[in-house]
């Protein structure tokens, strides 16, 4: 019975180590996405913006 709870709580932290992963990289694909859309929008950005952040 010991062995049946350990086979059980580690197959339910695999899953949730799973789920954890897959919930991530889902999230992170929204926030930046692989191919952004190209429009007018993105051709507008001012490109000086990233030398806003310097380092001193």
């Amino acid at each position: 019975m010991t062995l049946f709870v350990i086979i059980v709580s580690i197959f339910a932290g695999f899953v949730a180590g799973y789920a954890t992963r897959a919930w991530r990289s889902r999230m992170r694909r929204e926030r930046q996405p692989l191919y952004r859309p190209y429009g007018p929008t993105v051709a507008r950005q001012n490109p000086s913006l990233a030398r806003v952040r310097r380092a001193f």
